[in-house]
């Protein structure tokens, strides 16, 4: 390792090494510029002194920024140290994590910082034979297994959906000498290592729980917004005096660090979802979901989708390259008019949905052409179109200038299993449920999207039909979830045959 002149001024190589070693944030602020908030802080300090962290966060708190901070330390401050980082998928290692990394590696050359060795575009940061950082797949956990080094840090990003196997394969690593292991992320899954982590191994790990309420930007307005240090509601904070005071708070409050989560974000969670709902709790309060018997899909399995889609190359993203892809995909358009209501256009290729659009405050006029630009671009030939309500003339028009339009109303029995289900929607929904349940169903991390599948619920009448909870019972809107599931409950049809209407010509005057 080749030691800057500023290193050598301060320090020989020993005491570069001890120095180092023991201040984490001396170390990142004098080489990378970093500077870290409290929890971040106390996370990183924890990385020097336990064997194993574990720490579950609210959605935008600086996790990666403290990820590739820790990594790039511990492997300039340990002399022939291995680093391995992994994720849920591939693309999170190379096309997030390792991003930072190699951000502040930059920073860090013209900071005198004592880099050596080689620096690749892939996850992987050679300094010797055997001193590196290696980003792996959890889809090939086998790759992390034989190492063996003086000093060892393991660090999972979004540490609830890696998969167990990439645990059992760090299980020989973990018990070397001096070996740290940090798991952090979205605490989205109520099984696995992690959430044991804070369970029935917790005694095993030095555990952080940071809410948005902890960062710099809300931690100043709890008192006023009736917020506990612990991440609860006081009375008047669950009053509706109380939620009104706090949302307004909320709206007009400054920010102290434009990169961290944002007051009004989580006005918008707890206005749109509810502060008890899994989305919030999960994205807000940095807390595991609490998965009511009621709910239709557990946030975990909707979490998994997101990672399903995030891994997938860029040359198999049918929407990117479509005339390389056979066969027609499917589509379908949930219809809203004015408010905060949108209309989603959700379209997939087999299991695999593109991203969704969505319009908010276009009319019956202006919406049909949107969604038959979509239709064209894509060639999908079954386009299911909500035809209830406001829905009615979009689908008229719709029915004149696209091919494959599909009436749906959701609360028809025509073609449902009357014995289980109450009507059409909660037929489709429920097939919805089964799809995430089997694993047959990859779409894009929307937020939204997460938020509303994972706050829908259902019921039983008393003749034991499933229903789902009515629209008006439910907090927000739920257009992109209607979407998502009039398309994946619509199957092509062999030998479609349309409407006995007169129709316009298919071929967008080409």
């Amino acid at each position: 390792m080749t030691l800057s002149s500023k290193v050598k001024a301060d320090d020989e190589l020993d005491g570069y090494f001890y120095r180092a070693q023991n201040k984490p944030i001396w170390w990142c602020r004098e080489f990378l510029g970093s500077e870290f908030w409290d929890m971040q802080k106390q996370v990183l300090i924890s990385v020097r002194d336990n064997k194993r962290t574990s720490v579950t966060a609210c959605h935008a708190v600086g996790k990666t920024f403290l990820t590739a901070n820790a990594a790039i330390w511990f492997l300039m401050a340990h002399p022939d140290a291995c680093v391995l980082l992994t994720a849920p998928t591939y693309r999170q290692v190379s096309e997030v994590l390792w991003r930072q990394i190699a951000s502040l590696y930059e920073t860090a050359r013209l900071r005198g910082c004592p880099l050596g060795g080689k620096f690749y575009t892939e996850p992987k940061w050679e300094l010797g034979k055997k001193w590196f950082m290696l980003g792996f797949s959890p889809q090939h956990p086998e790759k992390a297994q034989g190492f063996h080094a003086p000093y060892i840090l393991i660090i999972m990003e979004e540490a609830s959906g890696v998969p167990s196997g990439v645990h059992q394969a760090l299980r020989g690593i973990m018990a070397s000498g001096h070996v740290r292991l940090l798991m952090l992320g979205n605490p989205n899954n109520p099984l696995g290592e992690f959430y044991e982590s804070f369970a029935s191994k917790q005694a095993m790990y030095k555990t952080f729980q940071i809410s948005a309420w902890d960062t710099p930007n809300l931690k100043r307005l709890r008192d006023a917004c009736g917020v506990n240090g612990d991440g609860t509601l006081t009375e008047w904070g669950r009053s509706d005096e109380g939620i009104a005071a706090r949302l307004k708070i909320l709206r007009s409050a400054e920010l102290v660090n434009k990169y961290l989560v944002s007051p009004d974000y989580v006005a918008d969670s707890e206005q749109e979802y509810g502060w008890d709902s899994d989305f919030y709790r999960v994205r807000v309060l940095g807390q595991f979901p609490k998965g009511a018997p009621d709910q239709l899909v557990p946030i975990h399995l909707i979490y998994q989708a997101t990672y399903r889609w995030e891994d997938i190359a860029d040359k198999d993203r049918w929407w990117l390259h479509r005339a390389r892809f056979e066969g027609h995909p499917v589509s379908a358009l949930d219809v809203a008019r004015f408010g905060g209501a949108e209309s989603a256009w959700c379209s997939r290729l087999d299991t695999v949905a593109a991203p969704l659009e969505c319009w908010q405050g276009l009319d019956a006029i202006e919406l049909p052409p949107r969604a038959a630009a979509c239709i064209r671009r894509l060639d999908t030939r079954t386009n299911r179109v909500d035809a209830d309500g406001y829905g009615g003339g979009p689908y008229d028009t719709l029915l004149r200038t696209a091919p494959g339009i599909i009436e749906f109303r959701g609360g028809t029995t025509k073609g449902v299993d009357t014995e289980r289900f109450a009507n059409l929607r909660a037929q489709d929904f429920w097939g919805l449920r089964d799809r995430y349940e089997q694993g047959r169903i990859a779409h894009p991390p929307d937020q939204k999207l997460i938020g509303q599948v994972s706050s829908l619920r259902y019921k039983h009448r008393p003749s034991g039909q499933i229903l789902m909870e009515a629209k008006e019972d439910l907090k927000g809107n739920w257009d992109r979830a209607d979407a998502l599931m009039m398309c994946y409950g619509c199957q092509p049809m062999a030998g479609f045959v349309e409407p006995q209407r007169k129709m316009q010509d298919w071929n967008w005057g080409q």
